[in-house]
């Protein structure tokens, strides 16, 4: 019961949200650039750049990662579709949003947070 209310208290403080980086437990979860801040906090945004379906899975999946401890529990919940690999960046993730689409996720240096990176499209 306590992760379900956790869970359901993150969704709801995520509501007033206007900055760019969201804190919840240790976990932190940033955008690496402005358009991506933008299309979480202003859903017509990301319709504009990626259409209605891919935005709104978008604003769910961050939500999503806004309530994970670790980056370690993205490979536990299995309708992410999560893929690591690492790069010479650092430690690198996607997830699925819809079918064909993708979000990037880094790992920063001292791995306290996950850096969104860019959604792109995979395959036609």
């Amino acid at each position: 019961m306590k992760k379900a209310y956790h869970i359901l208290t993150c969704v709801m403080s995520l509501r007033f949200y206007y900055t760019i980086t969201l804190r919840v437990n240790t976990l932190l979860v940033r955008f690496s650039h402005g358009d991506l801040a933008n299309c979480y906090a202003e859903h017509s945004h990301g319709v504009a750049l990626w259409g209605a379906p891919v935005a709104e899975q978008y604003s769910c999946v961050v939500n999503f990662l806004t309530c994970i401890d670790s980056v370690a529990d993205l490979a536990t919940f299995l309708f992410l579709d999560a893929q690591h690999r690492n790069t010479e960046r650092g430690s690198q993730w996607t997830v699925q949003l819809i079918e064909g689409w993708r979000l990037t996720l880094e790992l920063d240096e001292g791995g306290n947070a996950l850096i969104l990176m860019e959604v792109w499209r995979c395959c036609d």
